[in-house]
């Protein structure tokens, strides 16, 4: 079986080794970053090692502040137009 196919399956039943099937896998430290984390994983039957790759799909639990400063995503527009 190829690579690829193996991860698919994986994807599907991400509980099991992607190469042997076990269920006896051990994930390591959650490594957190902007929008995703990583996460090494090993299989103890058949020493197979992948890491896990989580990104950002949702935001829930959303509870907003009423006491909040304008944020701008940009340059501030005074800035810009003295530089110019």
């Amino acid at each position: 079986m190829s690579i690829a196919y193996k991860k698919r399956k994986y994807l599907n039943k991400s509980h099991l080794c992607l190469n042997c099937g076990s269920s006896d896998i051990e994930g390591g430290s959650i490594n957190v970053d902007a929008g995703g984390a990583m996460q090494d994983i090993s299989c103890i039957v058949c020493g197979s090692t992948w890491s896990d790759l989580y990104m950002l799909d949702d935001a829930v639990n959303i509870k907003i502040s009423n006491n909040h400063k304008e944020v701008h995503d940009g340059p501030n527009k005074d800035v810009v137009a003295r530089s110019k």
